[in-house]
């Protein structure tokens, strides 16, 4: 049995790689450059505080070599402390902590600072850096996804989520801090509210193209879950899809979920909505007119513009849908997702078999996905049938299958239809076509009822004051 070394374990233990030799895989150095390294390190220990401007994103890993490693910590720590960072302190630090020797002692921190010729470009010095590291965890990804590909004990979705989360975090820049303290916050909040108040705008998010809604809202804001309910045939796909148009066409690129309608369905439908046609003339292809025809035509082409990009897939599994939104948001830089409907989803793992708490995970990990992406993210959901049956309007306890769903989301609105409530034809005509939305919960604003009207013919839905 070959006996390690305290330092070939290090190095092995750093990729954390089975079965390969320390420093190596498949016979190959991992991607480095030991001049860069050593550039970055001479800034920081000649150039007073350089480390300032790279030292919330560049990580001790993106070192290669574990005495750099080991160098960059110390530097940290004395950063961290607000000490100076420079030959003497390092020293002291490493020789405190016994690490001295283990760095190449004194004369290696010299030889840095002496030796290496460098620019004060420290930026690029640290892209490159980052660049050598990325390279190195892709390789290390690339290992862990293959034992996950031979691990039976693993669910399919469990090693896609696995994949997803490892993709993510290289194509995620962190080159901004994810922790900021309270001054630069309170600065932050100073400075939107200066400009809003400036620019006298009255939506702060993704305008909902209802101005009453937008009153209540100022938009739809980012890293928001909102919850969209009601009973079937209310209208609930027909507004969502209206909210996902009304974004599209001032600017900001929308994806729509749907996991009930397919997706050429609801392009008949905005086709509808955007032309204001019958839904049953081009759903049948049976125009009343010559003209009529020539507009849908014309509609079409207007629709085909709009950066509204929708999904179809039947019985879509929240890891799936969380990885495609990814993509969406990434890619496409889409700024609002819609989901129809949430209990259509599947969330099954291993460890999740009782619906209720498949519910809360689907729940859960659409409140997380809509943080992480900084979107926001609106998922329709059904009604119990208690507030239909009981004639009276809807509470949050009528929505269907779990509590979670009201713990996650930030909002909470039901949709309602006097002559869908009305039994039969006694409906008064004044009410006919009228709407109502109740918001239940709002994390960021006011409880309200608002009033709109509606012609599912077409399936559109109106401000009062549009009507």
């Amino acid at each position: 049995m070959i006996m390690q070394s305290k330092e070939q374990k290090r190095k092995r233990g750093r990729l954390n790689l089975p079965n390969v030799e320390p420093n190596t895989w498949e016979g190959k150095v991992p991607p480095h450059s030991m001049e860069v390294e050593k550039a970055l390190l001479a800034i920081f220990l000649t150039i007073p505080k350089s480390i300032d401007e790279v030292s919330s994103w560049v990580t001790v890993d993106m070192f290669y070599k574990p005495e750099h490693q080991t160098i960059y910590t110390a530097m940290l720590s004395l950063h961290l402390h607000n000490r100076a960072v420079d030959i003497v302190t390092v020293g002291e630090l490493l020789k405190m902590k016994d690490e001295l020797d283990f760095i190449g002692g004194p004369y290696y921190l010299m030889q840095l600072t002496t030796n290496v010729i460098f620019s004060q470009d420290i930026t690029t010095y640290a892209d490159i850096l980052r660049g050598y590291y990325i390279k190195r965890e892709m390789i290390k990804a690339g290992a862990q996804l293959l034992t996950a590909g031979y691990d039976d004990t693993m669910a399919p979705d469990a090693t896609l989520e696995l994949f997803d989360q490892k993709l993510f975090a290289l194509t995620k820049d962190d080159r901004v801090p994810d922790i900021a303290d309270l001054p630069s916050l309170v600065a932050q909040a100073v400075m939107r509210a200066e400009h809003l108040m400036a620019n006298k705008q009255d939506i702060t998010g993704v305008p909902t193209g209802f101005p009453s809604l937008d009153s209540v809202t100022f938009g739809w804001q980012p890293t928001d879950l909102i919850i969209l309910a009601a009973r079937p045939s209310v209208g609930k796909t027909a507004f969502a899809l209206n909210l996902a148009r009304n974004a599209a066409v001032r600017g900001v690129p929308s994806a729509f979920f749907s996991l009930e309608m397919s997706a050429l369905q609801l392009t008949n439908r905005l086709i509808a909505a955007e032309g204001e046609i019958d839904m049953e003339h081009i759903a049948h292809g049976r125009f009343t007119n010559t003209q009529e025809h020539l507009h849908f035509i014309e509609t079409s082409k207007q629709v085909s513009m709009l950066k509204l990009y929708i999904d179809d897939t039947p019985a879509l599994s929240i890891f799936d849908f969380k990885r495609k939104a990814r993509k969406l948001v990434a890619k496409n830089k889409v700024g609002l997702i819609v989901i129809d409907y949430l209990q259509l989803m599947s969330g099954k793992t291993n460890d999740v078999y009782q619906r209720e708490q498949e519910i809360s995970l689907i729940s859960r990990t659409l409140k997380a996905t809509a943080k992480e992406l900084s979107v926001p993210i609106i998922a329709l959901s059904q009604l119990t049938r208690a507030s239909e049956k009981e004639k009276r309007e809807p509470q949050l306890s009528d929505l269907r299958e779990s509590g979670a769903i009201e713990q996650d989301a930030d909002m909470v609105a039901f949709l309602t239809r006097a002559d869908y409530q009305k039994e039969g034809n006694n409906v008064d005509p004044t009410l006919r076509n009228n709407a109502d939305m109740f918001i239940r919960k709002h994390r960021n604003g006011k409880l309200e009822k608002l009033s709109f009207k509606t012609d599912l013919s077409i399936q559109k839905w109106f401000d009062i004051a549009d009507w």
